[in-house]
């Protein structure tokens, strides 16, 4: 009887999502960049971003809602569509986010939306730093592996108009993997 009741609470606490949760993610990054008003020809580039993600979420039963905020950081080019860079072809730093999330609670997977602001920290060929904020939207599954370990996947796109000239967007596939407190 009192293990039944032991096994039972282990289970309940499990399945409550409330609660804050940090970890670190490895985000792969296909990255569009457009001239604006352009021709519809743009530059692309594809690259390994890394970095730390947190949040918080309240467990309302079979939905979920809450907030997180990642930071991730890397080293992805930009290639121009001639031979040569030109200052509008950034080279992307970091990408830094904060937005909402709405989910179901499918335990121990939770599948959710997530859409909110994001900053891109970049790099031109001639050194100058630039940065611009936008939105970014997606959707996430994270399973819960224990009482305090969640691994997850996410599919975000991330679009800034009219950075340095440019039309930039960001489709990244995120793996994470962190610790609920």
């Amino acid at each position: 009887m009192i293990a039944a009741l032991v096994v039972a609470a282990n289970t309940a606490a499990a399945e409550d999502w409330t609660g804050a949760h940090a970890g670190l993610r490895l985000d792969y990054a296909d990255i569009e960049v457009e001239p604006t008003g352009g021709d519809g020809a743009s530059n692309a580039g594809d690259g390994a971003l890394f970095g730390v993600v947190g949040g918080y979420r309240y467990d309302l039963g079979d939905y979920v809602i809450g907030g997180t905020l990642s930071y991730v950081q890397g080293d992805v080019a930009v290639p121009s569509l001639g031979d040569t860079m030109t200052p509008a072809d950034p080279k992307v730093d970091a990408i830094l986010r904060a937005g909402i999330e709405v989910g179901y609670d499918a335990e121990p997977y939770l599948f959710y939306a997530t859409v909110g602001s994001a900053r891109i920290d970049a790099t031109s060929i001639f050194g100058d730093s630039m940065d611009e904020t936008g939105a970014f939207f997606g959707v996430g599954a994270d399973y819960r592996m224990s009482d305090k370990i969640i691994l997850g996947a996410e599919l975000i796109h991330t679009n800034v108009d009219d950075f340095a000239g440019a039309d930039f967007s960001a489709t990244t596939l995120a793996v994470s993997a962190r610790y609920s407190f």
